[in-house]
């Protein structure tokens, strides 16, 4: 079975690493060719620039919440934001490792990917409690609403 090159990865060898296609990467001083390493220094800015924003996202949300006197708002609110910001901006970083060192190259792709995934956990830990908190508002509400009627029906 013949494999395909789509571009990306020195030319196969042997059986491709093991998964019988693509690269070696198994091997640690694998390095990412020219077009590989723009593709995740864009990735890289990418994840610079979200973090900058979430940081500035972060810093309305304090000043919104600081102005209504929630200060529980602001500790968790941009302390969540806070985070998800660090662990997208050490991406960044760690996918411009890659870029800008030799011999390194699967160590910092895995940190980066291991911080990629920190980010993405917080975020999801965060939907889902909303979602929980929206569903129990919800409930409360109807539950109000049923003692305040009585039972009744209209």
């Amino acid at each position: 079975m013949g494999m395909m090159n789509n571009g990306y990865g020195q030319p196969p060898a042997g059986d491709g690493g093991g998964h019988g296609y693509g690269p070696d990467v198994s091997r640690l001083d694998y390095e990412f060719t020219q077009r590989e390493n723009k593709t995740i220094q864009k990735a890289a800015s990418w994840a610079k620039i979200l973090a900058i924003v979430i940081f500035i996202q972060a810093g309305l949300s304090a000043i919104q919440q600081l102005a209504a006197l929630n200060i529980c708002g602001v500790i968790v609110g941009v302390g969540v934001a806070l985070a998800v910001g660090i662990s997208f901006f050490q991406a960044g970083k760690s996918l411009q490792a890659v870029v800008d060192t030799e011999g390194s190259d699967i160590g910092h792709m895995m940190t980066a990917l291991e911080r990629l995934g920190t980010a993405f956990m917080i975020r999801i830990v965060l939907v889902c409690v909303a979602i929980g908190l929206v569903v129990l508002a919800v409930l409360a509400l109807v539950a109000l609403g049923a003692a305040a009627f009585g039972g009744s029906r209209f």
